[in-house]
């Protein structure tokens, strides 16, 4: 399950797009299994999402990018002449001789300027998903929270994600009892300091741009910025685009 750990990789990755004043996307593996991968690719991309919702637009939902050459794939033919990808240490040499050795113009993608490989592994580790999924299995909530960023809001709801993937059932009696912070995004919102009409706002859902019309209790209308579509979201499914 995603955890703090993963913006360690993100920086890395943001901070090289702004040095070579570049685009950036994150992918997730699709991956599932009770072992190591209990989140279904959908819960994955939206736990992200909501974690880190500085990079939620830039977190890539596509379900025909199933392997790392149909991601390499999918950015060459959106017209992108260079690729650096980053990963982890324990596939580091696996995707970089992997996409080095198909980097060619009768290969299933071709980057003209160059294909590079890093290794994110390389900075201090804070956390890992053996230890999410040890305290999801031994239902000890207070520990998997130490695993997330202050500002997450679900984290029963992901605890509960993941040992439901594990095969276990889903709990409301903690092993040790943690005082989640309350949720303070109702009170901003009935306090019009959050979500006003005319706002520039990103659905987690569909990670697309809007702009809301209208205030209601738990809800707002809102325009989509690229064909202005009228849609509703709840406010939890929803962020400020700044």
């Amino acid at each position: 399950p995603p955890h703090i750990g993963e913006e360690v990789k993100f920086k890395q990755i943001v901070d090289l797009s702004k040095k070579h004043k570049a685009d950036y996307r994150i992918y997730t593996t699709q991956s599932e299994d009770e072992k190591k991968n209990p989140l279904s690719y959908e819960d994955k991309v939206k736990f992200l999402r909501k974690m880190f919702p500085k990079y939620a637009r830039n977190i890539i939902l596509d379900k025909g990018v199933k392997t790392i050459i149909q991601m390499a794939g999918q950015v060459h033919k959106d017209g992108y002449t260079r690729l650096v990808l980053g990963v982890g240490p324990d596939q580091y040499k696996t995707f970089k001789d992997l996409l080095l050795k198909y980097n060619k113009e009768d290969g299933p993608y071709y980057f003209p300027d160059g294909v590079k490989v890093i290794d994110t592994g390389k900075g201090k580790r804070i956390w890992s998903a053996t230890q999410s999924r040890q305290a999801a299995q031994d239902n000890d909530l207070k520990t998997f929270a130490k695993g997330l960023p202050k500002g997450f809001k679900e984290i029963e709801k992901l605890f509960n994600a993941v040992r439901s993937g594990m095969g276990l059932k889903e709990s409301t009696c903690f092993r040790k009892h943690i005082d989640i912070n309350p949720n303070k995004l109702r009170d901003q919102y009935f306090k019009k300091e959050i979500f006003n009409e005319g706002d520039d706002i990103i659905s987690i859902k569909d990670n697309l741009a809007y702009r809301i019309l209208e205030r209601f209790s738990n809800y707002v209308s809102v325009k989509s910025s690229k064909d202005n579509t009228i849609k509703k979201f709840f406010i939890d499914d929803i962020t400020p685009i700044n």
